[in-house]
Parts: C-alpha cells; structure tokens; sequence
C-alpha cells in the first residue's frame, strides 16, 4: 500500500469514522493506485485522463462511480494535490436514492420485548443499552462505539458525542434510555468506554453488526437489519409522530434537507399501503353487505 494511502487511513482513524467506511476508503484508493501502476502511472502523478479512464467502466453502478468520485475528491483535497480541483469539477452520475429499511411499529415492539425478558442472554444489560439507545436518538454505530463513560450525563439528560465530521454535540436522552444506561455507568471511570466487549475493549462497528443481527433473529424478525436499520427506524417514526422534517434533520444532525426527505417518500409509502389496505377493507365490507 502506498504511504499517502496508509497516512490517509490514519487521518481517517483521527476523524473517527466508522471502521467499514475506512475500510472502504482504503479498498478503494488501493485499487485506483493499482489501476494507475498499470498504466505507468505513479499515484501522485494521476490526472484527469486516468481518473476518466478509471470511472469510465459500463458495468459499474451509478451508485460505485458516485462513490469512487466522492473517495479520490476527499484523497487528492487532503494531499492538496492539483488533482483535487480536477475531481472539484467532475460530474458523478445521478444516482436513484433507495427508500431506507427500517423497522415497522410491530417489528420495533418485538426487538424491545426480547431485549427486556431474555435474561439469560450473555452481555443482555449492554446489548439492550446500546440497541435501544440508537433506536432512541438515531446515533450512527461510529458515533454509539465511540462514546465513552464520561459522555453520558444523566442529570441533565444529555449525551455529548463527536458526530460524523468530528463535530461535538449533545443529545437529548429520554427517560427509558438514562433508566438503561444508568448500570452502564455506575461505578466506572469517565474515559472508560460505555460499550465494551469481552475482553474489555470498545466494541466495533462489527461486533455491533453482529449484535444486531443476534437480537433481531431472537426477535423472530425475518428482514435482513443492520445498525443503521435502527437510525432509519428513529427518523421514520419521529417523522410519523410529528409530521415535521425540519424537526428530523436537526435530530438525525443532517446538514441538508434533501438528505432528509428521503424519509418523508418512506412515510407515503406506509400511507400508500394503508390506504390500499382500507380500500380493500371496505370493498370487502360492501360485497358481504350485497351479498
């Protein structure tokens, strides 16, 4: 791996974000380098014509391109390399944004219910904390691992977190949230972290897939979830309650409204199936009645 590359991750560790998404950033950088190497091309001698040449594959996603653009822009922005005002320039291709998972109202109530009475699950008290906390306040898995024992402050009901970015904010905490994440800090030391796995380290961004995926199936819930399942669940149902999507992109710290909105098309959609559900209600009804 290229030295810029290694250096880059480090500064990527720095800024705290999640471990999958390094991940992909480094892949992605690695692969560019090696696609340059094939043309000749040192990493930091890379122009417009092989980032062109690079991006120009037909059978790439829409969605892939976006992403490769959006990886060599931060990359070349942070070497300041001439590159950068290039990749400023380029126009990825518009890609279809996907309606986010999440869980239904029933799903949510079943995930909630197993945590509370499976008390003979191993780490159940953590597991339940950190799971409801996210569904509760709509944190993103980097920002839930990251938080250490001195972040939570139940007195005024607020946690202090870095969000994506390295930008610091509070959050408000609601009742049942301090009531689970009280044990978690009783008796601890401030920098220790809140999530801790077996061998008394942070938890991951794997290991807290994994957790997801272990409660989720306990819950009997057939759809593939993810941590992030549980932020789109957050932003569904606050929107549902308050009908505000100004009010869900200051809570899910979004900088712009579109990115919010996506959750309102989640909402109609919901709108869309219960309507379908009470026309059919309602024919069925009338066809009893004539009959």
């Amino acid at each position: 791996m290229h030295s810029k590359i290694q250096s880059f991750s480090t500064h990527l560790k720095a800024r705290r974000l999640a471990t999958g998404t390094q991940d992909t950033y480094v892949r992605e950088l690695s692969r560019f380098e090696a696609f340059c190497s094939q043309a000749g091309t040192p990493l930091l001698s890379a122009g417009r014509s092989q980032v062109e040449q690079y991006m120009a594959r037909n059978d790439l996603a829409s969605s892939t391109t976006s992403r490769r653009l959006v990886i060599l822009r931060a990359f070349y922005t942070w070497l300041d390399h001439p590159l950068a005002r290039v990749l400023k320039d380029l126009r990825a291709p518009r890609t279809v944004r996907k309606i986010p998972q999440f869980l239904t109202e029933g799903e949510e109530r079943q995930l909630r219910q197993v945590l509370k009475g499976r008390t003979d699950q191993p780490f159940r008290d953590r597991d339940r904390a950190l799971l409801c906390l996210m569904l509760d306040t709509g944190l993103r898995v980097a920002e839930a691992v990251g938080l250490s024992v001195g972040d939570v402050d139940l007195v005024d009901k607020r946690l202090r977190l870095q969000t994506k970015g390295g930008k610091l904010r509070s959050k408000f905490l609601p009742a049942e949230t301090r009531e689970h994440l009280g044990p978690m800090i009783h008796n601890r030391e401030a920098d220790q972290p809140l999530f801790e796995g077996r061998e008394g380290t942070r938890l991951s961004d794997r290991q807290v897939r994994r957790i997801v995926v272990h409660w989720t199936r306990l819950a009997g819930i057939q759809k593939h979830v993810h941590p992030h399942t549980l932020r789109h669940t957050f932003a569904t149902s606050l929107l549902n309650r308050t009908q505000n999507l100004r009010l869900v992109q200051k809570a899910m710290d979004h900088e712009s409204p579109s990115t919010t909105a996506i959750y309102a098309h989640v909402v109609d959609t919901e709108l869309q199936a219960a309507l379908e559900g009470r026309a059919g209600e309602v024919e069925c009804n009338t066809s009893e009645m004539e009959g």
